[in-house]
């Protein structure tokens, strides 16, 4: 049994079963279908940088037979220009854009919310790693919409962790004739600097994502960052995490609470596991001559 080490989880809705789209598709397209959404490179964004030959080559498939299978499932990309506020329901179960190397779920986030605002949070680095063009900012104008049915926190933390990108594709008339500037104009204030994502919240969330056992979270992270205050620290809970993660005890499958974990992760920094002893009977030692045996003799 593999350890359930870095491990990262997807839901997929037992309702895919009744979709009338998805029940169009072969077995085949089923197949890559959930190939894509459980991909170890998956965002919980529900995007990833990814080629159709690389994807079908894991598959050990022809590029042929991959976009064959997914036909019906894949939209083509937006023309350039065309991504306005207007149009912010993509079709089609799977979008990509193939010249950028995106691949994403427009109804991702639905059956894969963020657990919390935090989450959300961590989604700025994440994006770093999506290439830039049309269908990422309709990916995110899409998560926008998400957050905002989640609720005002999970609102609150995407305009945070995406301050410019709702400005953009706003729809505004670029071609309306503009006022002439005064002769001797006031210089603009600048805007203050939006702030970043609290490093030690984007910290615990790296190792929360590979941490098996998720009980206890709220009280994980503040144990994470009452503890975990310096590099040295950061470098030292990885480390720990990484000796318990290959420890025995994980291996059968006895995982401790997040929260319990993150409250004594210390005394992992430096474990080493006690070499296995191989199983032997061991009978009784034999009597020293002249000694009582505890048996009368």
């Amino acid at each position: 049994m593999s350890k359930p080490t870095n491990s990262r989880y997807r839901r997929v809705h037992v309702k895919i079963w009744n979709d009338e789209k998805f029940l169009t598709f072969t077995d085949a397209g089923k197949l890559a279908f959930l190939f894509l959404l459980t991909h170890p490179h998956m965002t919980s964004m529900g995007g990833m940088r990814a080629t159709i030959p690389g994807l079908a080559a894991e598959l050990g498939w022809t590029e042929e037979a991959f976009r064959e299978a997914l036909g019906k499932a894949f939209h083509q990309a937006f023309p350039k220009g065309s991504v306005d506020g207007s149009n912010c329901v993509p079709e089609g179960m799977i979008r990509k854009d193939e010249k950028a190397g995106l691949i994403w779920f427009p109804n991702f986030a639905t059956y894969n919310p963020p657990e919390s605002p935090n989450v959300v949070l961590s989604w700025r680095i994440q994006s770093e790693m999506i290439p830039e063009c049309d269908e990422k900012r309709l990916m995110i104008q899409r998560l926008s919409e998400h957050m905002k049915a989640l609720g005002e926190a999970f609102s609150k933390a995407f305009t945070q962790a995406f301050p410019k990108a709702l400005g953009e594709g706003s729809g505004k008339n670029t071609n309306a004739v503009q006022p002439h500037p005064s002769p001797n104009p006031e210089p603009e204030p600048e805007p203050e600097p939006e702030p970043e994502p609290e490093k030690n919240t984007v910290r615990f969330e790296e190792l929360w994502a590979k941490y098996p056992n998720k009980a206890g979270r709220k009280e994980a992270e503040r144990h994470f960052k009452a503890t975990v205050k310096t590099d040295d620290d950061w470098a030292n809970i990885q480390k720990a995490l990484k000796n318990y993660l290959s420890s025995d005890r994980v291996e059968r499958e006895f995982v401790q609470n997040g929260s319990t974990w993150f409250n004594n992760w210390a005394d992992w920094i430096d474990f080493v596991e006690k070499p296995k002893t191989r199983g032997r009977v061991v009978g009784h030692a034999a009597p020293v001559k002249g000694k009582y045996d505890g048996f009368g003799k």
